[in-house]
């Protein structure tokens, strides 16, 4: 009977660490979408699941980025691997402070929403369109 493998330690867990936040951010257009296309009232319970989904996979992005600098002090270090960790540390920092700026900016949208008691239905169908949109260019290029 083939046994399960052990998690590894705190060194090794990034490659499994990193596609946790990956795959979040794959699923949050969906509530998205789902959201701008919605009946209003279910609109504002369906952005606000995109925003937890939203900092649970930024939250699991500052744990995948300390796993990285872990990981990345044990490789043996040549000059063309120094560049490429180097590329991809500045590649995870900027999707870090991307996403928390994202995360905080569409949280704080829908606090102001709710606070002013703001019921633009135009406005809130439009705005996870926008989001998505924003998404796909930034990961399109």
């Amino acid at each position: 009977m083939s046994q399960l493998p052990m998690i590894p330690s705190w060194n090794g867990l990034h490659p499994m660490i990193i596609h946790f936040p990956i795959v979040l951010f794959l699923l949050l257009p969906l509530f998205l979408l789902f959201a701008a296309f919605a009946r209003t009232d279910r609109r504002y319970l369906l952005l606000w699941s995109g925003v937890i989904v939203m900092a649970v996979a930024t939250a699991s992005l500052y744990v995948a980025y300390e796993t990285g600098e872990t990981a990345g002090t044990l490789t043996n270090r040549t000059p063309e691997i120094t560049a490429a960790v180097g590329h991809h540390q500045e590649l995870a920092d900027l999707a870090r402070n991307s996403f928390t700026a994202a995360t905080a900016l569409l949280g704080i949208v829908l606090l102001i929403r709710r606070m002013t008691h703001l019921h633009t239905h135009e406005l809130t169908a439009v705005l996870p369109l926008g989001f998505v949109a924003s998404m796909g260019s930034d990961f399109l290029g």
